[in-house]
């Protein structure tokens, strides 16, 4: 949690886990109302899913769909009219996991990590549920 407390204030984020047996295999993160998260562009009906992983060894079992569920509704009962995640050309995984559960392609950034030349910011977006225009 100290990691995250560097960021400022936190009051608005959703921290959501997974449990099997007692021990955690996976978690998700989403911002919310920060502004110093700039994936949030200073606005206040966008949610940033910050973060999501499962154990390798509990992967495929719909874990990671559980929770990006939690952490869409979450953003959804903030406000939200948007959900957005960021990943890279270099997680094809990632790609076909956000397209699978509705995301659409909305940002391509080439030279976004000038230390990974090689790599490609890919910004996806999900749309609150009915608030779409």
């Amino acid at each position: 949690m100290s990691r995250w407390l560097q960021i400022g204030d936190i009051s608005h984020w959703g921290f959501f886990g997974a449990y099997d047996a007692g021990r955690r295999v996976g978690g998700a993160v989403v911002a919310h109302r920060t502004p110093a998260v700039r994936m949030l562009e200073g606005r206040t009906d966008l949610g940033v899913l910050w973060d999501i992983r499962v154990a390798p060894s509990h992967r495929g079992q719909g874990i990671g769909s559980r929770l990006l569920q939690a952490a869409a509704q979450f953003a959804w009962d903030q406000g939200c009219t948007w959900l957005k995640v960021e990943t890279q050309n270099t997680n094809p995984a990632a790609c076909r996991f956000y397209a699978k559960h509705g995301f659409t392609l909305g940002g391509i950034r080439e030279r976004a990590y000038p230390e990974f030349p090689g790599e490609i910011q890919l910004l996806w977006y999900l749309w609150a549920p009915g608030r779409r225009s």
